[in-house]
């Protein structure tokens, strides 16, 4: 994955309240796009199961900003 996509998105996303649920789809579809392809010797499942990983990672931390659990402030760092 990119690090310059990874880190601008995920701080739009902090940042930007009315935009996240937009941001958090178009995330995934990156996610998904990046690490499910045939280029690998895994098995098509397991790529799945790591994309779907970090998919529940990015929704819990949404979630949790959301609540105010997590300051803004530390996602940017």
């Amino acid at each position: 994955m990119k690090a310059e996509f990874t880190s601008s998105t995920l701080i739009k996303i902090v940042n930007h309240k009315h935009l996240r649920k937009l941001l958090v789809k178009k995330f995934d579809d990156y996610i998904y796009k990046s690490m499910v392809n045939g280029d690998t010797e895994d098995l098509k499942e397991v790529q799945i199961k790591r994309c779907q990983f970090l998919s529940a990672m990015l929704r819990c931390m949404v979630r949790n900003i959301d609540k105010g659990y997590v300051s803004s402030d530390i996602v940017k760092r």
